[in-house]
């Protein structure tokens, strides 16, 4: 059997081995811990920087459609203007269209332009 001096030297000794151990385990698990949240921070970094660019083109097209739109209800106008009359099937198609502008955030001469547009004869005047 061990003598009482060696299990002294052997607890002790034990004691320093679960001491070591702990540390290093700390050391370990600390380290996994940082590099994860070094990890998870990159890619909140990544994902962030592609949903501004899904933002800016997203606004790239809106203004892109609200002028498309724009330049509708100007040439409706102005077939509109020089018929002298607007049909109702025709009016409800404006209607529509300046209503998709107005949504995308047009306003001003779109407005204007629907205010004209539904204010004119339904059926074309007997000269």
């Amino acid at each position: 059997m061990y003598s009482p001096k060696m299990l002294y030297v052997f607890r002790s000794r034990s004691k320093k081995m679960t001491g070591v151990f702990y540390q290093v385990l700390a050391g370990v698990l600390g380290f996994a811990c940082t590099s994860l949240i070094t990890l998870f921070a990159s890619h909140i970094r990544k994902a962030k920087g592609k949903a501004d660019k899904v933002n800016r083109d997203f606004e790239l097209m809106k203004s892109g459609m609200m002028y498309l739109l724009k330049a509708q209800l100007k040439a409706d106008y102005e077939y509109y203007n020089k018929q002298g009359f607007c049909s109702v099937e025709d009016k409800e198609d404006y209607s529509n269209l300046y209503h998709t502008y107005h949504e995308l955030g047009g306003n001003g001469l779109g407005t204007n332009l629907y205010d004209l547009v539904m204010s004119m004869p339904t059926i074309q005047s007997e000269k």
